[in-house]
């Protein structure tokens, strides 16, 4: 095997890609933003759907179902080392139709893993529900403002939530994965607290009604200020604790550090594992 076909270039490969979409999606300006945004997302609407069984709505009569709306960016999405496809009970859905779960997720960007399934795994498997529905829309490089109202990926948002309802999906837990973006660009807690509160009362205007689990993620390879990942961490962590709007605190995922994360940004396959424990205890799971 030359140098070219090796899993070491392929992987160093894959890490460069990674790190070029997310500076990308940081740097850019928001026109371009919002053109990349929909080309990425459309890719990997396209790539899942073109390898995803579909299965009929009435898998799912009579079983208990935990609907999961994923939001974030590119942890949140399908940028991890390794695919996986979920057991039979665990599903995807994306524009109206409904999939066995497999990696990548359609309706995310990236067409490598992601923590999802293997937390949609963890669900059944401990006996929570009978089968869980995923519905993912992370998006790489995305900030916290782009996904409240005016934001470039809010329009898939609300469309995405439409769907779920006339299919007959309620959603049972929203899950937010994001903050690395705004690290670099030094967003203020004020600012991040402004803007992803502002995203919840557009959900709840939606008629969402799940609990809203906010993760503390701020960790990115590239050089940042440690200024700017405390304001993160500590906006993340006190959006957890308004029980009262319905937010809680989800996945610390700031613990997994470079071992796990296979370009010092993203998951690599332990990291994913890791992940979908965090946000299975979290969401208060027990085995």
């Amino acid at each position: 095997m030359g140098v070219l076909g090796s899993p070491r270039f392929r992987i160093v490969g894959a890490a460069v890609l990674c790190a070029v979409a997310f500076a990308v999606g940081v740097l850019v300006g928001p026109a371009l933003r919002k053109k990349l945004a929909s080309i990425l997302s459309a890719s990997a609407v396209a790539q899942g759907h073109a390898s995803k069984h579909e299965r009929p709505l009435s898998v799912l009569s009579g079983k208990k179902t935990f609907v999961l709306l994923t939001l974030g960016q590119s942890n949140a999405a399908n940028h991890g080392e390794t695919k996986r496809r979920s057991v039979e009970s665990v599903f995807a859905f994306d524009k109206s139709k409904l999939y066995d779960a497999e990696d990548p997720l359609p309706g995310a960007t990236g067409d490598g893993g992601s923590v999802w399934t293997r937390l949609g795994d963890r669900i059944v498997a401990a006996g929570k529900c009978d089968a869980v529905v995923l519905i993912a829309l992370g998006v790489t490089g995305s900030a916290v403002s782009e996904w409240a109202p005016g934001g470039v990926h809010n329009v898939a948002l609300r469309a995405a939530i439409a769907d779920a309802e006339r299919a007959g999906l309620s959603l049972s837990h929203v899950l937010w994965h994001q903050g690395e973006t705004d690290v670099v660009r030094g967003t203020s807690k004020v600012d991040y607290e402004r803007a992803f509160l502002s995203l919840v009362a557009d959900l709840r205007s939606a008629r969402v009604t799940a609990p809203i689990y906010v993760a503390v993620a701020t960790h990115y390879s590239l050089p940042h200020s440690g200024t700017s990942v405390a304001a993160i961490q500590d906006a993340q962590r006190e959006l957890g604790l308004r029980h009262s709007d319905g937010l809680f605190a989800g996945a610390d995922t700031d613990v997994i550090g470079n071992r796990d994360r296979y370009d010092g940004t993203h998951f690599s396959n332990e990291g994913l594992k890791r992940a979908a424990d965090l946000w299975f205890e979290s969401m208060g799971f027990t085995e």
